[in-house]
């Protein structure tokens, strides 16, 4: 997920507080939503933006069906 990590160093840059506040909000969805970068949720993040992931090589467990969807779900809002 860099776009919107790269917007809002863009957005900071060229002084745009209230944008630059837009895209931090959506940064601490996605780390949020994706447990802050555990595998199977950036798998499933990934998968949510179109592009093929697979499963985790490492034993772990399956991602609850909601949690997948509250992924789904941050990534359609903010339109990656």
């Amino acid at each position: 997920f860099p776009a919107p990590f790269l917007k809002l160093r863009d957005a900071i840059a060229a002084g745009q507080d209230e944008e630059a506040a837009v895209l931090a909000a959506a940064a601490a969805d996605l780390v949020a939503v994706v447990h802050a970068g555990e595998i199977r949720y950036l798998k499933a993040g990934l998968e949510a933006r179109g592009m093929p992931a697979g499963p985790a090589r490492a034993a772990v467990a399956s991602l609850p069906d909601a949690d997948r969807e509250a992924i789904r779900k941050a990534v359609a809002r903010w339109a990656l």
